[in-house]
């Protein structure tokens, strides 16, 4: 379904050897592909990678992706910067997890309140 131009979403994407920028279906499943955006019910990876993934249920075999949103991430030998979900299963070089992300956040709020009071409230001479 498209509108102008855009596809309005899918009901199962199949992508192999190949990419997409963005993929709104509810089953989504690449081989040795990838995609910028991937937003869906299901969706399976092997070898391949995307940005950007939002689902339900997240498959990843021997792949890679920067930020994960799900309810289940099962992840074999792959690659994830931040992955934020209920349930998160497998073998992975997970770049920062959630308990990362929040004191990675603390520490560069302290370090704004910090710059800010010197730069802004310093006593000129």
């Amino acid at each position: 379904m498209k509108n102008n131009g855009v596809s309005n979403g899918a009901e199962t994407v199949h992508i192999k050897d190949s990419g997409a920028a963005v993929i709104n279906a509810n089953t989504v499943d690449i081989r040795d592909g990838g995609a910028m955006l991937i937003k869906g019910n299901t969706i399976s990876i092997q070898e391949g990678g995307a940005a950007v993934m939002s689902a339900q249920s997240v498959k990843l075999q021997e792949g890679g992706s920067g930020l994960i949103i799900a309810r289940q991430i099962d992840v074999i030998g792959g690659r994830v910067g931040v992955a934020i979900a209920n349930h998160f299963n497998g073998t992975s070089q997970l770049a920062i997890d959630v308990r990362a992300a929040l004191v990675l956040g603390a520490v560069a709020g302290l370090a704004l309140v910090l710059m800010r009071l010197f730069l802004f409230y310093r006593n000129p001479r």
